[in-house]
């Protein structure tokens, strides 16, 4: 089977599973929750009041909680058929299965260039059947665009092969594209744009290739200068709006707060249970109303700096726990057995298996070692501040994909050792 067909045949089954499911589960029109940061600022687009505070009643206090890429999609989808009507909601679903399944065929096209067909085909499986990523399918948030802009990124880095500037200007404007959606993937891009061009240089070496004659220096210039055309605008009118330099994003003093303040627990919760964000915590949405966004961002950054001077220890301690839970899972919390089973099987196993696969990845096959890379270091901002399961979705089929690896390698290991033994017999 081609790699083009296997690719829509991935995607169709992807997303047909995923309708099938928010259809069944009468999903398809579910309105989003109250406390959603990014629907609060669409409406607020709608209503002409512009790209406000989520927090509070309407109001012209500017935000910078988020970017405007999948927001802007939102307020265009509620501008033209209406807020939370059926129409509006259905679309906006439709457009995140449709993210989710072409992000599910990408990563698949990756997988069979890297690691084979038999990888793919089993990672396809995964994907596709992934509880954790099916349950998913019904929310109203920027994951799955984001999912799917991470996959595009590096599949421009794996797939293609630039010969000239203007190719890298291309990719860093995707690159850039990418991070207007999310830019919880930007300190991936270095390390795809590094292993591409020692593999490229690699290859013109060998065969003496037009990369023969290309400089480093060239490359990387032409490469952020698409990335900087396309967050230029943004960046912009935060500069000009908060008098302040910052990336794309203001709200890391808040994330940072909520997760490492002396009474949390480094999640959403403080020790006595409450939530202590703001979207939920009406103590903390007054503060954040009378300081102003920023102002509040601001004061959240200076707690942090003065909580990891006086305590340190404890500081890497909630760090180390969020490392824990990101890949294995959080079980202190009071569920039923059963759903700790399903998320043992759905959350817990995939990162245990993903990261074997990584380890093996990086002994048989070195020259793939991007993708182990970009497993380990697309987490690390979730590792000081604040994390939720729909945060590692974004890699999931990349962990998929290295469990796919795994469990082929260990099966290739077995039918090995059964010839060996058969032969010495």
């Amino acid at each position: 089977m081609g790699w083009r067909r296997q690719a829509w045949l991935v995607l169709m089954a992807a997303l047909l599973v995923r309708f099938g499911y928010v259809c069944i589960s009468g999903q398809l029109d579910n309105k989003p929750p109250p406390y959603s940061e990014q629907v609060r600022i669409a409406r607020y687009l709608v209503h002409g009041t512009g790209f406000v505070s989520p927090v509070g009643p309407e109001r012209s206090d500017p935000s910078s909680w988020y970017t405007p890429g999948y927001i802007g999609v939102l307020a265009a989808i509620y501008g033209l058929l209406g807020e939370d009507t059926l129409a509006s909601l259905a679309t906006i679903r439709i457009i995140n299965l449709l993210a989710q399944a072409g992000a599910i065929a990408i990563w698949v096209i990756i997988a069979r260039r890297l690691l084979g067909r038999r990888t793919a085909a089993l990672a396809a499986v995964l994907m596709i059947l992934s509880p954790l990523i099916t349950f998913k399918a019904p929310e109203i948030w920027d994951t799955f665009p984001t999912m799917l802009s991470g996959a595009l990124c590096l599949a421009a880095f794996v797939l293609l092969r630039p010969h000239r500037n203007w190719h890298y200007i291309l990719v860093g404007a995707l690159c850039g594209a990418g991070a207007m959606v999310n830019p919880c993937f930007t300190l991936c891009y270095p390390v795809w744009f590094i292993w591409q061009f020692r593999r490229s240089r690699h290859a013109s070496r060998s065969s003496r290739g037009p990369w023969r004659n290309r400089s480093f220096p060239i490359q990387t210039l032409s490469l952020l200068l698409g990335f900087l055309v396309l967050i230029a605008p943004w960046t912009l009118r935060n500069r000009i709006v908060f008098g302040e330099w910052f990336y794309l994003r203001g709200n890391l003093g808040l994330e940072m707060w909520v997760a490492n303040a002396p009474w949390s627990d480094g999640y959403f919760f403080s020790q006595d249970g409450r939530r202590i964000h703001p979207v939920f915590d009406p103590e903390q949405a007054d503060r954040l109303i009378q300081r102003g966004e920023w102002g509040y961002f601001q004061d959240c950054m200076r707690d942090v700096k003065s909580w990891s001077r006086e305590s340190p220890e404890r500081f890497v301690k909630l760090g180390l726990r969020r490392v824990r839970w990101f890949w294995f899972g959080r079980f202190d919390l009071p569920t039923s057995r059963a759903a700790k089973i399903l998320r043992f099987i759905s959350y817990t196993l995939p990162g245990v298996l993903a990261l074997a696969g990584a380890l093996v990845c990086l002994i048989r096959r070195p020259s793939c070692w991007v993708l182990p890379a970009t497993m380990f270091v697309f987490p690390c901002v979730y590792y000081l501040s604040v994390l939720m399961v729909r945060y590692r979705l974004p890699i999931e089929p990349l962990m998929l994909t290295m469990t796919a690896f795994f469990l082929n390698e260990m099966y290739r290991t077995y039918r090995r050792s059964r010839r060996t033994s058969t032969t010495r017999f």
